[in-house]
């Protein structure tokens, strides 16, 4: 299963996502066999520890993108997987915890010796592709935008928007790469921030003398000429990429942010958690056998999607494939391995199944489903066990489907995640941010609240048009709330009254803007964020 779970398209992916699934698996055994190894005779309380462990994983996992998150949520299923099967079989086996860590070392050893070669590497260099979007934003803002909504501005938006998605990945299997993640994204963010703040000028904007592939040059030089025209804004924006920009002024740690939206962790953590609720309630009140599977698959696909922006379209296509690969995996179960004597046989009867599973896992459309009719089809065929009578098969692979309908249930009926949900939980976030801007007091606290806004209005892209009213207002909130920033530095307590007008000016102008923002968000509450 590891071998399949780990397989990616580029060498980096693939080692990404086998350290992740490694550290994720280490995690969760250790937690599971401590929950065994201590309260197994006490349910209640082995199944509320188990609960609190699925829900700071899903809830943490939030703050991290990529394979970061994959390790997360799986640290908590692991452990959900370790503790279900032992309520199950009534009893501590610490054995399934090591062999759960063996397997996946084991599964990750042969996909990287057997796949790692073939793999290509990355592509585009991150770090040029960022240079040619920071000339061409600085190109733009020269000679003025037109206005937030001219199509320059829009097009470089949607640029901005896939170049920080793009980044992790570019990223993955280098040390060096992935250190200076944190940097791209702040840029990519404060790159977003001059379309906001950009306004129309009276003629063009006068040139500056540096060479044009010296983007640091050009910020600092632009940053001077901002702060003389009074565009307070303007001037902020350049400096602080300008010391993004500058290697000897960069401090990676200062910029190391842990933004988690708590409304958005509260709902992954309780993904997992009700899922397990409403499966341990069915496995209780029918006293089935194959409940805790059933309880166990829930947890799984609950966690897998807690804080997924597809989890809705995700958890249907392992739907298909959970039922194509339990079919599959009961006629072989049944009608083939019993007939198999020592290995080579079994592996004959399984791998025109298994080949089938890869070639559709080639095609994008298809990939999600069939790993999942691959995991289906190994969990329910049981490769190399001993034959097992025809109601025990059945009733394991019912709890397994089962499992996952209760997981489907969790996304389409009680906390659905797709992008129109995602869409508006940002918005209210930049709305909330930005009031929080315009009410602070302390420079601190107005800062930190800053970065994390430019951070949601770049994900913010993820999930809505660039060209949408919604994050055109988005864009104002983050213009109004920079501006507020800005004049707080230039004006602290005790500055000339002039200054003092404008900051309260700029506030009034924040606060504005955020309540037109919830305002958007409350007309839209039941249109998709891109009507």
């Amino acid at each position: 299963m590891t071998v399949w779970l780990v397989a990616q398209p580029t060498r980096g992916l693939l080692l990404e996502r086998s350290l992740a699934r490694l550290f994720g698996t280490i995690c969760g055994a250790i937690v599971g066999a401590l929950i065994l190894v201590l309260w197994v005779q006490n349910l209640l309380v082995a199944l509320t520890l188990l609960a609190f462990w699925l829900a700071l994983c899903a809830g943490l996992g939030t703050i991290f993108r990529h394979f970061r998150n994959y390790g997360f949520v799986l640290a908590g299923y692991t452990a959900g997987i370790l503790v279900l099967f032992g309520l199950g079989d009534g009893h501590a086996d610490t054995v399934l915890a090591q062999d759960r860590v063996l397997c996946t070392v084991l599964g990750i050893a042969c996909s990287t010796l057997l796949s790692f070669r073939a793999l290509p590497s990355r592509g585009v260099d991150t770090q040029t592709r960022a240079e040619t979007l920071l000339n061409r934003v600085l190109s733009q803002v020269e000679t003025g935008f037109g206005g937030g909504g001219s199509d320059a501005a829009l097009s470089l938006a949607s640029e901005i928007g896939a170049f920080d998605r793009a980044i992790d990945e570019q990223a993955a299997g280098s040390v060096r790469r992935r250190i200076d993640v944190p940097r791209l994204r702040h840029i990519s963010g404060m790159l977003l921030e001059l379309i906001a703040v950009s306004r129309p000028e009276r003629g063009t904007a006068a040139e500056t003398d540096c060479a044009r592939d010296d983007p640091l040059q050009r910020a600092r030089q632009m940053a001077h000429r901002a702060a003389a025209g009074g565009r307070a804004a303007m001037a902020h924006a350049l400096y602080d990429l300008s010391d993004a920009l500058e290697p000897a002024r960069w401090a990676a740690w200062q910029h190391i942010r842990f933004d988690m939206d708590m409304t958005a962790a509260c709902r992954a953590a309780a993904r997992p958690v009700l899922a397990l609720t409403i499966a341990v309630i069915v496995w209780l009140t029918t006293g089935w056998q194959a409940g805790s599977m059933m309880a166990m698959t829930a947890v799984l696909f609950a966690s897998l999607f807690s804080s997924h922006e597809h989890g809705n379209h995700m958890v249907i296509q392992v739907l298909l494939g959970t039922l194509a690969g339990a079919v599959a995996g009961l006629f072989v179960r049944l009608f083939l391995l019993p007939y198999a004597q020592g290995l080579l046989p079994t592996l004959l009867y399984i791998t025109p199944f298994l080949l089938v599973a890869a070639w559709l896992m080639r095609r994008s459309a298809t990939a999600k489903m069939a790993i999942d009719i691959a995991m289906t089809f190994l969990l329910t065929a049981q490769p190399g066990t001993a034959p097992a009578p025809v109601d025990i098969v059945l009733a394991e692979s019912s709890a397994i489907v089962s499992g996952v309908f209760i997981a489907v249930a969790m996304f389409w009926l009680v906390l659905p995640s797709t992008p129109t949900v995602q869409c508006r939980l940002l918005a209210n976030r930049i709305a909330r941010l930005t009031a929080s801007i315009a009410r602070s007091n302390t420079m601190k606290t107005t800062a930190s609240a800053h970065q994390a806004l430019r951070h949601a209005q770049v994900r913010l892209l993820d999930f809505t048009e660039n060209d949408t009213a919604l994050f055109g207002v988005a864009q104002a909130c983050l213009a109004a709330a920079t501006q507020t920033l800005a004049l707080a530095r230039q004006n602290p307590p005790g500055a000339a009254e002039a200054g003092n007008q404008k900051l309260h000016a700029a506030r009034e102008a924040a606060l504005k803007a955020s309540v037109t923002l919830r305002d958007l968000i409350a007309r839209n509450s039941r249109r998709k964020c891109n009507d």
